[in-house]
């Protein structure tokens, strides 16, 4: 698009510059949607790692409970 020129008809420069507005704006809006998509996709890794870890601290739990109770079978 041709630089705008403040000595041209008033509604062409007006339109010219709308035009530009709302080129920045759509650009704007595809950055947020791609860190908006990049968000949520790290939301969902970070709640599949939070489920990992609470099974796990479960297990983990469930076997001290078990090694405790065999030392006590053994004493």
């Amino acid at each position: 698009m041709p630089p705008l020129k403040r000595d041209e008809n008033p509604s062409i420069w007006l339109a010219r510059s709308q035009r530009r507005n709302l080129d920045r704006i759509r650009q704007q809006l595809d950055q947020t949607q791609d860190i908006l998509n990049r968000y949520t996709i790290n939301l969902n890794q970070l709640d599949f790692q939070a489920r990992t870890i609470d099974i796990n601290l479960s297990n983990y739990k469930k076997r001290v409970a078990r090694i405790a109770k065999k030392s006590e079978i053994d004493l």
